[in-house]
């Protein structure tokens, strides 16, 4: 994997583009930058409690729920 954000953009590019041929974030945050700023602090939120619960979480098959619903949360916010 290239380590600029230019080059994983162009090399990974054609694998993270919707039915349109655009990228979603990029169409967010043309319409609505304040929305996309609102949509990313939502997923931290989301995954941060998500990581809380799996922390004090009685249960190991809770442990693992949570824990992966924090990796899904948190993984919404990597600009690939």
């Amino acid at each position: 994997m290239p380590s600029c954000a230019y080059q994983t953009d162009a090399f990974c590019g054609d694998v993270i583009r919707d039915f349109h041929g655009h990228r979603y974030g990029d169409r967010l945050f043309h319409s609505d930058p304040a929305r996309l700023f609102r949509l990313a602090a939502l997923m931290q939120t989301l995954g941060m409690i998500a990581l809380a619960i799996s922390v004090v979480a009685p249960v190991f098959p809770m442990v693992f729920v949570f824990f992966g619903l924090t990796s899904a949360f948190i993984a919404t916010l990597v600009p690939l």
